[in-house]
């Protein structure tokens, strides 16, 4: 069956009217407007295949996933370089994911856990070779916390937090035009701060009963059909 490959931004009203003739819906033709997919239809505008792997978005041809690491490592250092320059600052893998995407127009349809480690290794190999901090613990995951492999094996999530704080730290003395007049501390990335700190759940009320109307007294302390209270008794 002869195919033709589109774009998602080239669905087309003519591809829809086409579409609607030979009894598809919109429904059917969902997967065509998944946004930097490629899409294999055939010239009815149904489905036949999903790209996957690393491209150029300027022609579709395909790259290796080291050619990809390759080209996006020189943007991904800038960019947490950049982000370094504001004390306390960090990015998260998916920021950093689609940014050096977006700049480099090398894009993937793999998820970002199965190459980011790669990335930042590979900008951890070039920040050692010209002298530079440790530019990869700027890198965070959502919730703020490095990845797993983050200082190696055989090390608990509280010394390598603390580790990628350090790090984090001599970007910032490296970069930052904020820093402290103190030099600044080895701060926990903020988010993963905020969840590190647990809140004391606030102690329970205990149940007042009024003695004139056996009911439970609501939190004004004040009974709700005779208006007595604990504190006039």
């Amino acid at each position: 069956m002869p195919t033709i490959t589109y774009r998602a931004e080239n669905i087309t009203a003519d591809v829809l009217r086409r579409a609607v003739r030979h009894g598809l819906t919109k429904k059917r033709l969902a997967p065509c407007w998944l946004p930097r997919r490629d899409v294999a239809c055939d010239r009815y505008g149904r489905t036949v295949a999903t790209r996957k792997g690393f491209y150029r978005e300027v022609d579709d041809s395909p790259v290796s996933q080291a050619e990809a690491i390759k080209t996006w490592a020189p943007i991904a250092i800038d960019e947490l370089r950049a982000t370094a320059c504001v004390y306390d600052s960090v990015v998260t893998y998916k920021e950093l994911a689609l940014r050096v995407q977006e700049v480099s127009g090398v894009r993937t349809t793999q998820l970002i856990m199965h190459w980011i480690g790669r990335l930042l290794d590979e900008v951890q190999r070039i920040a050692e070779d010209r002298g530079e901090p440790p530019l990869s613990a700027l890198c965070v995951r959502a919730d703020g916390t490095v990845g797993d492999g983050y200082g190696g094996e055989g090390v608990t999530d509280a010394t390598r937090e603390l580790l990628a704080a350090e790090e984090r730290l001599a970007c910032y003395r490296r970069y930052a035009t904020d820093l402290p007049e103190d030099g600044g501390t080895p701060n926990i990335a903020p988010v993963a701060a905020r969840r590190k700190r647990t809140p004391t759940p606030a102690p329970e009320r205990p149940a007042v009963t009024c003695p004139n109307c056996f009911v439970v007294v609501p939190a004004t302390n004040t009974c709700g059909v005779c208006g007595w209270s604990p504190q006039a008794a």
